[in-house]
C-alpha cells in the first residue's frame, strides 16, 4: 500500500506490481466468505490506511494517461474492492468515487482507456444486481451510449475502435441486469436511441466485421430474454426486423453465422417476433450457409457450435421445428445436386484438380476444388443431421417428409 500511495517517483511497473499484489490478497480474503475474515482482510491490506486512497492515484493515473498498465490494474482493485465490500453493506462512497472516474474515462478521447472503463463497468455490474443499482444506472447507460455514438458512425473503424464497440456493447449489455432495467433503460428519453446504434451495426455488418456483430447480436438478445416485456419497445425501434435483414448477404464470420440462431430464439420469445421470423423465411439462412461456397471456410472453423446453437434454436421453439425439417432437406436436396463440377451449390472454385492435401484453414474459399468443396459440405450437414436427429419430434418430422 505504502508504494502504491508513494509520491517519490517510482517506476509505473513496479506500482502496477503492488497494486495487483494489493487486489491478489484482497481477492485471497473475499474467496473465504466469511464477514469477519474479509473484514480483517481489508484492515491489513490498508496498512492504517483508506483503500478509497487508491481513487487518488487512479486519477493522478487517468490525468497522465501514459502507462495504462497501471489504470488497469487500480480499476481490477476497485472492482475486487466493491465486490468484497458489497458482502459488508456495500461501499456506497466507494462505488460514487469509481462511478465519477469511469464517466471521466469513458468520455476521454484515448480508446485504451475508453476499453478499460468500459470493462470495468461491465464487471463491476456482473457482480449483483445490488451494485447495478448502486451505480445510477440510467445515467451511467447515457455515458456509455454517449461514447460509443460517434466511434459507431465514423467512416472507417479500425481494430482498436472495433475493441472500444465491443466493450461498450458488453457493459450496455450487462447494465440491464438489475431488476426492471431493461424498460426503465428504453424508455428514457435520453437512452431510447442506443438500441439503434445496433440496428446500424446490422445494416453494416461489412464494415463492423464478425466480432462486433456477434457483440450486437448478443446485447439484444440479453435484452430480449432478460425482459421479454421490452421486445415491443425494440420493436418500434426496428431492431428485431434490422437483424432479421442482416441474415441476407452475411459477411463469412464463424462468430456471426453461430449468433444467429440466439438472436432468433429471442425474437421468437414474442409472438409477433415469431410472426416476422417465420415471414421473413429466416431459416432459409442455414440452407444458403451449409451450401454455398463463400461460407465453407466460417461454417468449417466452427461447425460445432454452429450445429449446437441450431439445435437449441429447433429445441427451444416448438413451432419452427417443422420448418427446421424442411430446412434440412432443402440443404440435402441442394448437395445432392452437385454433379463432378460442384455446380450444384452456390459458387464454384476457378481451380481444378485434387486438393485433398490442401491446409483448409490457410485457403481461400475458390482456392478448394469442387470434389473438395463437396466432401466438406457433406461433413458439415452429417454434423448437423445428427445433433439435430436427436430431437425426437424433428427425426419424425424429417422422416415423414
Amino acid at each position: 500500500m505504502q508504494i502504491a500511495l508513494s509520491e517519490e517517483p517510482i517506476p509505473n511497473i513496479i506500482k502496477t506490481y503492488a497494486v495487483l499484489a494489493l487486489a491478489a490478497q484482497l481477492a485471497a480474503y473475499f474467496s473465504s466468505h466469511d464477514r469477519a475474515h474479509i473484514l480483517r482482510g481489508s484492515s491489513i491490506i490498508a496498512a492504517g490506511k483508506s483503500c478509497t486512497d487508491l481513487m487518488d492515484v487512479l486519477q493522478k493515473a487517468l490525468n497522465k494517461s501514459s502507462d495504462y498498465t497501471l489504470v488497469d490494474a487500480l480499476l481490477q482493485f476497485c472492482i475486487v474492492h466493491v465486490m468484497s465490500s458489497s458482502s459488508l453493506g456495500n461501499d456506497i462512497e466507494m462505488i460514487r468515487k469509481i462511478m465519477h472516474v469511469l464517466v471521466d474515462t469513458v468520455n476521454s478521447t484515448s480508446i485504451p482507456l475508453g476499453c478499460l472503463a468500459a470493462k470495468a463497468v461491465q464487471k463491476l455490474m456482473d457482480c449483483s444486481t445490488a451494485d447495478v443499482e448502486s451505480f445510477n444506472i440510467s445515467g451511467l447507460v447515457e455515458y456509455l451510449a454517449g461514447r460509443l455514438h460517434p466511434v459507431v458512425h465514423e467512416d472507417a473503424v479500425d481494430d482498436d475502435q472495433k475493441r472500444l464497440i465491443k466493450s461498450l456493447l458488453k457493459a450496455l449489455g450487462s447494465a440491464t441486469y438489475g431488476r426492471g432495467n431493461t424498460l426503465m433503460l428504453l424508455k428514457n428519453a435520453h437512452n431510447d436511441s442506443w438500441p439503434t446504434y445496433l440496428s446500424f451495426i446490422f445494416a453494416n455488418k461489412e464494415k463492423f466485421g464478425g466480432d462486433v456483430y456477434f457483440s450486437a447480436v448478443t446485447v439484444m438478445s440479453e435484452l430480449i430474454q432478460k425482459d421479454p416485456s421490452c421486445f415491443s419497445k425494440l420493436y418500434e425501434l426496428g431492431l428485431p426486423n434490422a437483424f432479421l435483414s442482416s441474415l441476407a448477404g452475411m459477411i463469412p464470420s464463424a462468430k456471426a453465422i453461430t449468433c444467429v440462431s440466439r438472436g432468433l430464439g429471442a425474437i421468437c420469445l414474442d409472438a409477433n417476433g415469431l410472426d416476422e421470423v417465420n415471414t421473413a423465411q429466416a431459416l432459409e439462412f442455414f440452407v444458403d450457409i451449409f451450401t454455398s461456397r463463400k461460407y465453407v471456410l466460417a461454417v468449417n472453423e466452427g461447425v460445432f457450435p454452429l450445429v449446437n446453437a441450431i439445435e437449441g434454436l429447433l429445441r427451444g421453439v416448438p413451432s419452427l421445428r417443422d420448418t427446421g425439417a424442411i430446412m434440412i432437406i432443402r440443404i440435402i436436396d441442394k448437395l445432392s445436386a452437385l454433379g463432378d463440377d460442384g455446380h450444384g451449390c452456390s459458387g464454384s472454385s476457378k481451380k481444378g484438380g485434387n486438393s485433398n492435401a490442401m491446409a483448409l484453414s490457410n485457403s481461400s474459399p475458390d482456392d478448394i476444388s469442387n470434389e473438395r468443396f463437396a466432401q466438406i459440405c457433406i461433413f458439415h450437414v452429417m454434423v448437423l443431421v445428427h445433433k439435430i436427429m436427436g430431437n425426437q419430434e424433428i427425426c419424425s418430422l424429417f422422416t415423414k417428409k
